[in-house]
């Protein structure tokens, strides 16, 4: 049996010991001492009592004839906010803000308050990172994807799918030809759909967490911030991967923008002042995919797996994470 079939074994064996089944860990021993989990459950304080083979996950794809477009912009702006009055948890273009450089330093700001000319200035950074593409623009930028899931629940509400029709139809976002896919609420019959989803963004998400267990204080959160945001990055090939957002995401993209280059590596993390960048994801309200402590930062994979398939993907990510040749593991839990 190979490495990633004997890791997969392993992770389903010490899953099924589990008390509370949903959350995975694997400890690194080397380097900064990370711990990666594969989170199956919706939140770590509150694990599944069995294992998931798929999150309740929904996908708006909207189409983008002119970003330079202000009424195009706002309308994408909009649907994010009435998403989240569904009682939903929402990712799009309000939690993925652009950032530009101004005579006063860096700024960041929402896709419907740019000017034309700012975004003209802003287009040639967006694949920096995976931040705007593809986390939200095709790189045609002709697509943007909205995700949402349940913001307090383990389903949607029952009324999620009749609301979401009412929504998609209203005339004011008449012109993004918005549709919906879901698994989960069932709006997962159109092909195509799924197809064009697929192509840039996928259908589903795979998160993986990574602790660190490093105790030493001065400058560990800021490699650890490069070090996971690398680990990562080493995803982009994957068949099965189509976007990746770390913390690190927003970080390397906002660092080329600011020293003006779009050749700028991830690995340029390791050596930057991160301290204003993360100012700037405060200011800016990005959503943090780091826990209070600093300790644990979540790696979102978009897939274009669903069901066991996609479960199945986590453990091959984690294990493609790992090198067994690199670093010493081995299974642990979380505290409760």
């Amino acid at each position: 049996m190979g490495k990633q079939g004997k890791q997969k074994d392993d992770a389903q064996e010490a899953e099924a010991k589990a008390d509370e089944g949903g959350v995975l860990g694997y400890l690194i021993g080397a380097g900064l001492g990370l711990v990666l989990l594969f989170v199956l459950g919706r939140l770590l304080a509150q694990p599944p009592s069995g294992p998931i083979d798929e999150l309740p996950h929904l996908v708006v794809l909207a189409e983008v004839d002119d970003l330079a477009d202000g009424a195009t912009r706002q309308a994408l702006c909009d649907l994010q906010r009435e998403l989240v009055k569904l009682e939903l948890a929402v990712s799009g273009p309000l939690s993925r803000p652009v950032v530009l450089k101004t005579g006063a330093g860096l700024v960041a700001k929402d896709l419907d308050r740019l000017t034309p000319e700012e975004l003209e200035a802003a287009r040639p950074f967006f694949g920096i990172g995976g931040w705007i593409v593809p986390g939200l623009l095709s790189p045609d930028l002709k697509l943007a994807v909205l995700r949402a899931s349940p913001r307090t629940r383990s389903d949607f509400l029952p009324r999620t799918r009749a609301a979401l029709d009412d929504l998609l139809r209203q005339p004011r976002f008449a012109g993004l030809r918005a549709r919906a896919y879901s698994h989960a609420l069932g709006l997962d019959g159109d092909a195509e759909l799924r197809a064009r989803i697929n192509l840039h963004f996928g259908v589903q998400t795979v998160v993986v967490n990574a602790v660190n267990t490093n105790q030493s204080p001065d400058g560990t959160y800021h490699r650890f911030i490069a070090a996971v945001h690398l680990a990562a990055a080493k995803e982009r090939e994957h068949e099965r991967v189509r976007s990746i957002t770390s913390q690190g995401s927003f970080l390397h993209y906002a660092a080329a923008v600011g020293v003006g280059r779009v050749d700028v590596e991830a690995e340029a993390l390791r050596s930057l002042d991160l301290g204003p960048l993360l100012d700037l994801a405060a200011r800016a309200n990005v959503p943090s995919l780091a826990s209070a402590d600093k300790k644990i930062q979540a790696i979102e994979f978009g897939t274009d797996a669903e069901g066991q398939a996609n479960r199945d993907l986590g453990y091959d990510l984690v294990g493609n994470l790992l090198k067994p040749d690199e670093v010493s593991w081995s299974f642990t839990r979380l505290p409760r």
